[in-house]
């Protein structure tokens, strides 16, 4: 496998990926090849060299037949070779010394953490060798030396450690899984390494293709030079690590590189140099556990430090200049806070969102935002909360109605309508409160896992979703309970929804422990939290169970604690299509220095002036009032927060003003 862009498979799913990376970032360049002929490897040499160089490959991964497709998948589309050979190359090795073989480093760590069982070498007579001990590894050169379980008659590869520019050199290896070819070419240059220039890559022209890493490069005798690692992405200049290097590293394992780690919904970046060394000989697994340790604790402490340095202090510290605080937000289709390169936040869109409808009045609303799945389910009538939330396959079934999962097979995208059951199912509360239903979902024979994180809503669930390679599960998965920290929604439903969901304890977000919505008959509902109260009490609207009830929420500021996630609004509806008759929302002051319309509409409220001067005025099809309730007075010159109350219907000015004036008779503010 010739390295590109990263170390696992990602090429098979369509996501764009972060900057953290287990490998060597792909290196560019931009030189002129001299014209020269190229000279063959005599047939002698082309034989020692074919003895010596082997195919890493590991075993196929059997179908699932739990995991169902919308047709069935083209095998027969595949060449012949691939269809009936019962392993899959992954790159390139060669023996190097008595005992003693070498390929690239990112060859082994694609495998690591991947479905497939341990890489094996396989010759050109079909023999399989086992890979016993780990002599020596080096990530940043992306080199390992190993031995085998087996001997293996025959002799090594001779080295040249002078290697001339414009001389004649030879790639070889398994280019494309199609058995070791050698591909003649020029040294065109050494280029320094692009981190600090700590050494040379050799810059050849012979072609390199996917799984040609780890391969020999060799002069025009027939020594080994370097170690193909990487392939150039837009021109046939490619990468190789001077024998020497390989030759004279001590027999240790080492990481020393520089990575960066970026969130997809902003900007900021943080990064640092991971430094680790480890001793030496261990076997691949121990290998495997000690590289996944070193990468994944180092990604996991930029990730930390991304967070409390650009994310916590929007939480923590956010002044009355936040739109945090005094933009008030209403998420049916869910949204997902991103900070641009302005440090501003925002709650941003999904894009592309597509509505697939379900039986019996359901729907899968999904759309994505950099790479990342974003869901809404509307459940259907017939489908009760608490069985659905406690049905992972099912929950899974409509997901897969939206997110168009599917696995490519002979160039063709087959969409998967079916998993088979959660590899992992477990809880993951987040800093609101709010508790996630996560799960991993295997795909073996596509190596590849689905993550899901969901959300209970009155109608049903919301949630995210990535489909990503098995070996960047654990990267992912960090990532995603990142983004569950800026997630942002509304919780809305039908009065007989909304009784299922406030008795889903174990499930609900922990601020409606604190909420209560109560009916009594079809004329009073009754709904209290510790901001406000409201109970209405309406002889011209009856309150059946399909009547709705959204609560928005946001965030308010409590004391010296910061920013917490609370109930900020309330609509209540004919029902969840309809118009609001009732809205009730949480306005946060807004400072002078903020200025622009946010500050001109905050000093209407301030003064009670239109629209918030408590009398009719037409609003598209129907009239309404609106006014302002404040809080406990204070000292303040404004108010910390101010309360709008608005009553919207079809009837005429008075009775509306009656109504009005009856509804707020059952409103109170409580803080």
């Amino acid at each position: 496998m010739v390295h590109r862009m990263s170390l696992a498979a990602a090429g098979r799913m369509n996501r764009p990926r972060t900057t953290a990376a287990l490998g060597l970032l792909t290196l560019l360049g931009l030189l002129v090849v001299p014209v020269a002929v190229a000279e063959l490897l005599k047939p002698a040499q082309q034989r020692a060299v074919r003895a010596a160089t082997y195919e890493v490959v590991v075993p196929k991964i059997a179908e699932d037949p739990s995991i169902r497709y919308e047709r069935e998948l083209p095998f027969e589309l595949l060449p012949w070779t691939v269809r009936n050979d019962h392993y899959v190359p992954i790159g390139t090795a060669f023996r190097l010394g008595d005992g003693e073989y070498v390929t690239a480093a990112h060859v082994l760590v694609s495998w690591m953490g991947s479905a497939y069982a341990a890489p094996r070498l396989r010759g050109a007579d079909g023999a399989l060798y086992d890979i016993d001990r780990i002599l020596k590894f080096s990530l940043h050169e992306d080199f390992v030396v190993f031995s085998l379980q087996q001997e293996i008659a025959g002799k090594p590869l001779p080295v040249a450690t002078q290697p001339a520019v414009d001389s004649v050199v030879h790639a070889v290896g398994n280019a494309l899984g199609d058995g070791i070819v050698v591909r003649d070419g020029l040294l065109t240059s050494e280029t320094p390494e692009q981190e600090n220039g700590r050494w040379k890559w050799l810059r050849f022209s012979a072609a390199a293709s996917p799984g040609n890493s780890g391969g020999p490069l060799l002069d025009e005798e027939g020594r080994v030079i370097g170690v193909v690692v990487a392939a150039s992405p837009a021109e046939n200049l490619n990468y190789a690590l001077p024998v020497r290097h390989v030759l004279e590293a001590p027999a240790t394992g080492r990481i020393d590189s520089r990575i960066t780690y970026r969130l997809p919904v902003m900007q900021q970046t943080v990064g640092e140099s991971l430094r680790a060394e480890f001793p030496l000989p261990v076997d691949l697994a121990g290998l495997s556990q000690l590289v996944q340790r070193a990468v994944l604790g180092h990604l996991e402490g930029l990730r930390s430090r991304l967070f409390e340095q650009h994310v916590a202090p929007a939480f923590s510290a956010a002044d009355a200049s936040s739109p945090l605080l005094h933009g008030h937000i209403e998420a049916r289709m869910p949204r997902v806070f991103a900070r641009g390169e302005d440090g501003a936040w925002s709650a941003q869109r999904v894009g592309n969102v597509t509505d697939t409808d379900l039986p019996h009045g359901g729907q899968v609303s999904a759309g994505a935002i950099v790479g990342t799945w974003v869901l809404r389910v509307v459940m259907p009538e017939d489908q009760s909360l608490p069985a659905l939330v406690a049905d992972p396959a099912l929950q899974m079934h409509f997901m897969l109605r939206g997110l168009h999962w599917s696995r490519i097979v002979a160039g063709e995208s087959i969409a998967i309508t079916a998993l088979g059951p959660a590899a992992r199912d477990e809880l993951h509360v987040d800093r609101h409160g709010r508790r996630w239903q996560l799960r991993i979902w295997a795909i073996p024979p596509a190596d590849a896992v689905g993550i899901t994180m969901t959300l209970p809503t009155p109608d049903g669930f919301v949630g995210l979703a990535r489909l990503v390679p098995s070996g960047r599960l654990a990267m992912e998965l960090g990532e995603m309970k990142l983004l569950s920290e800026l997630f942002w929604l509304s919780y809305g439903g039908n009065l007989a929804q909304w009784r299922e969901f406030m008795s889903l304890n174990d499930l609900r977000p922990a601020v409606f422990d604190r909420v209560r919505l109560e009916q009594e008959g079809n004329r009073l509902l009754r709904f209290h939290s510790p901001r406000f109260e409201l109970g209405l009490d309406m002889e011209s609207v009856d309150i059946r169970d399909q009547s709705a009830v959204q609560m928005d929420l946001g965030f308010v500021r409590e004391g010296a604690t910061g920013l917490v996630w609370d109930v900020t609004g309330l609509d209540y509806r004919e029902h969840m299509d309809s118009a609001p008759i009732v809205r009730v929302r949480r306005r946060a002051g807004v400072s002078a220095t903020v200025g622009g319309v946010a500050r001109r509409d905050w000093e209407k409220m301030v003064k009670r002036q239109a629209p918030y001067h408590g009398l009719p005025e037409l609003d598209v099809d129907a009239l309404r009032v609106r006014t302002v309730f404040a809080g406990a007075a204070t000292a303040a010159p404004e108010p910390a927060f101010l309360y709008e109350f608005e009553v919207r219907l079809p009837i005429g000015p008075e009775s509306l003003q009656e109504l009005h004036q009856q509804i707020l008779d059952g409103f109170r503010v409580a803080e």
